[in-house]
């Protein structure tokens, strides 16, 4: 499994702030999604991992949240849909909570012509 060499600062600070434990757990999310996402890209050409990095950080620093697994399904949130992993694997890494969350976030499957329209459906949800 490819590991990167360190955490993105905004995960850093984060991960200081969880009791060990936690921030083992989060830290082992982040690298599942780091090995998930290798090698994908943003519309904006940046590595696709700072996205789930982002969301995570911002649950943390603007929401307030604390609860070590919404953290970790922030992480992973896009990992069904764009990287062939599925709910059994989230569900035996991380606890069924974990893979609800994720799934719940995810995107159906659609075939081309239907994927706006299953677009307009998942953000009206």
């Amino acid at each position: 499994m490819y590991v990167p060499a360190a955490p993105p600062p905004a995960l850093t600070t984060l991960l200081a702030s969880l009791p060990s434990d936690a921030a083992e757990r989060l830290l082992d999310a982040y690298r599942v999604a780091a090995e998930a996402h290798r090698g994908q890209l943003r519309d904006e050409g940046t590595p696709y991992i700072e996205h789930p990095v982002r969301v995570a950080q911002i649950l943390w620093s603007e929401l307030g949240v604390r609860d070590v697994e919404v953290l970790i399904a922030a992480l992973n949130h896009d990992v069904l849909e764009d990287c062939g992993l599925d709910e059994s694997f989230m569900a035996s890494k991380y606890g069924a909570r974990v893979a609800e969350l994720v799934t719940h976030v995810t995107k159906q499957p659609a075939a081309a012509e239907h994927a706006a329209a299953r677009d307009d459906t998942y953000l009206a949800a």
